[in-house]
């Protein structure tokens, strides 16, 4: 639960409820990657050391390495003095025709997560004693955080031209592009986009900044033409990385298709959605998961709604019926961003009126997650 809920989360909230959530892959058994471990990680660091994460930070990582300006978190850059230096978020809205814009969000709940409020030419400082194994980094350190230790992409699913699979390390990951090897992480969150890198035989690093989400796709184009130029692979011998990057970008951004997929999941070969019959006051109401906590559905414009952007990312779902009363489709809209991602959602009925609702919420898990309806009192 984010900063402005009734009941924050924080990197000990959100460790203790790891217990409350179901697992999606057995440990090392496969690739899936979850900030709340990255949170887990920091609620480690606070119990042994006996300092708050973001002190620890300052301390041990951006003092040593003369990023004075870096902070853990809008706030303490804010407290700092820095609030006049914080990049806006920008989100492209395709009917209006412009970007809108919308500050950096703060969320303790997500510490380790990302969350740096740095520059390019101090976050450059990290990646350089990384590569370098310059102090705090050891040359330990160094070969632990690279070491591969699952594959990223099994199924090699969208993967760009000349490079490997990508194995995920330590904060890291690792692939080799044209034979050489390239240790980076990239970030994204509504209204940014990043990246970082280093490639360890040519001590070449960048960091690439941007405050819109699409600056992701833009820092690998950047990315590759950049590799290119230090190999100096010639001009007829590149790829067009801006014509790959716009039609991997339409593919993975294929809302329509996924639809077309989950009604499929759903109801098999059925052709047009059922009416709602049922009147949607057996539906609304309080429901509850002990990992996930309450849901409140609601009567919207005559649509089941859910108002969560009280969560850590927030987001609206909106139903549509598809058949029996009990299968529908939830439009997931980002509370920055929008958007209307599908989900599978389904209803338990008992004499007309909901007891249970299930949201397919996880991609790596088959199942819903369910939610039981509880009275009100």
């Amino acid at each position: 639960m984010n900063s402005e809920s009734s009941c924050p989360d924080d990197a000990k909230s959100v460790t203790r409820n790891l217990r409350n959530l179901q697992v999606g892959t057995p440990v090392r058994s496969g690739y899936e990657y979850c900030n709340m471990m990255y949170t887990a990680a920091t609620y480690l660091v606070e119990k042994e050391t006996g300092v708050k994460f973001d002190d620890f930070l300052e301390s041990r990582f951006f003092r040593p390495l003369g990023m004075g300006s870096s902070n853990l978190g809008v706030r303490r850059a804010q407290a700092k003095g820095l609030g006049d230096r914080l990049a806006t978020g920008h989100v492209w809205r395709d009917e209006a025709n412009r970007y809108d814009e919308f500050g950096c969000w703060h969320c303790p709940e997500a510490q380790g997560a990302g969350s740096i409020m740095t520059s390019a030419n101090e976050y450059i400082k990290w990646v350089k004693a990384m590569m370098n194994q310059e102090a705090p980094i050891t040359k330990d350190i160094y070969e632990g955080l690279i070491k591969a230790r699952v594959i990223s992409n099994p199924e090699y699913e969208n993967m760009r031209p000349l490079t490997s699979p990508t194995l995920y390390a330590t904060g890291w990951e690792v692939h080799t592009y044209r034979g050489h090897m390239i240790v980076s992480h990239d970030g994204s969150v509504p209204g940014f986009g990043s990246t970082h890198l280093f490639l360890p035989a040519f001590k070449f690093g960048a960091v690439i900044f941007g405050n819109a989400r699409g600056a992701g796709a833009v820092a690998s184009i950047l990315t590759y033409e950049l590799i290119d130029e230090l190999l100096k692979v010639p001009r007829a011998e590149r790829l067009d990385w801006d014509d790959f990057e716009t039609r991997l970008q339409e593919k993975v951004n294929d809302t329509e298709g996924l639809e077309k997929e989950v009604r499929e999941e759903l109801c098999p070969s059925l052709e047009q959605p059922e009416p709602q019959t049922l009147p949607l006051s057996g539906y609304t109401g309080e429901y509850w998961n002990t990992g996930y906590h309450g849901m409140t559905l609601e009567d919207k414009d005559d649509k089941l709604f859910v108002d969560a952007t009280d969560r850590s990312m927030g987001f609206t779902l909106t139903f549509e019926h598809l058949a029996g009363q009990s299968k529908y489709i939830a439009h997931l809209s980002d509370m920055f961003e929008g958007g209307a991602d599908p989900l599978k959602a389904q209803f338990e009925l008992e004499n007309d009126r909901a007891v249970r609702m299930g949201l397919h919420l996880e991609p790596e898990i088959d199942e819903f997650i369910w939610f039981d309806r509880v009275e009100q009192k």
